[in-house]
């Protein structure tokens, strides 16, 4: 301290050089330096804890990425989450801002959606090992487009309970046996929620008892022949094609233990 009063001018000239690298690049930084600057007297520890934190920044692996340098996935660190706004609250769609810490320091917003964190799709197969494929005019592309049975898992429900009343109410088959075979992130980078993915088997016609909204139509295919759809670019649904990549998996599996 008594230091920094005999050379008030070089302590003053590193703090200023310190603060403007701080507050360009390390806005983690701003509101402890802006507290320390308050006493003139600390012009020497201001200025050395600003150079710190700058070095300690510039040798994580976070300065090796704004470089251009590859990182690891052992390099990757959690976001903070400062405080969380509400933006949207609709019946089937909650959307919520977050102001978050970086693991560089710096400061940003990320939107994403929350609410609901566990969904079900069914893949049914029939006496003959075929696939129901069911179809439903989708307002967002405006088209019909191929999909599996399925919706969000209520409360106080498993994911076996979901897909089976689903495939009731939208196709009106009872499955008598169903099992849970993997599960997906469905948009990792704007929600937490899982697509359970199960297979249904010994079915049963009953009376379907779709909502409103629900125009389903469905047709038994050869598992061959969607495999070919798919090489052919004629399936385009993420969460179908997510699905059945399980279901080969699986069935891949299921084969080698018989």
């Amino acid at each position: 301290m008594k230091w920094a009063a005999a050379q008030p001018a070089h302590a003053a000239d590193r703090l200023r050089r310190a603060r403007s690298e701080l507050f360009w690049r390390f806005p983690m930084q701003r509101a402890s330096a802006a507290a320390d600057a308050q006493s003139v007297g600390r012009h020497t520890i201001t200025a050395y804890t600003i150079s710190r934190h700058a070095l300690a920044y510039e040798t994580t692996h976070y300065a090796r990425a704004r470089t251009g340098v590859r990182m690891h996935k052992e390099d990757l660190q959690p976001w903070t989450r400062i405080a969380t706004h509400p933006l949207l609250d609709h019946p089937y769609c909650r959307i919520v801002e977050d102001r978050v810490r970086l693991p560089s320091g710096q400061y940003a917003t990320w939107w994403r959606f929350t609410g609901t964190q566990e969904v079900a799709c069914v893949i049914c197969q029939d006496q003959y090992q075929r696939i129901l494929i069911a179809y439903q005019y989708n307002n967002a592309p405006q088209r019909v487009v191929d999909e599996f049975p399925g919706g969000g898992i209520e409360a106080q429900e498993t994911s076996i309970d979901a897909a089976r009343r689903e495939l009731l109410e939208e196709t009106g088959l009872y499955a008598q046996t169903i099992r849970e075979i993997g599960s997906f992130l469905i948009n990792n980078r704007r929600s937490a929620e899982r697509m359970r993915v199960c297979v249904a088997t010994d079915l049963e016609v009953r009376t379907a008892q779709p909502e409103m909204t629900e125009y389903v139509a469905y047709e038994w295919v050869r598992i061959q022949e969607v495999d070919q759809r798919i090489r052919h670019g004629a399936i385009e649904n993420g969460m179908l094609l997510a699905a059945w990549s399980l279901f080969r998996v699986w069935m891949d599996r299921h084969m080698a233990k018989q």
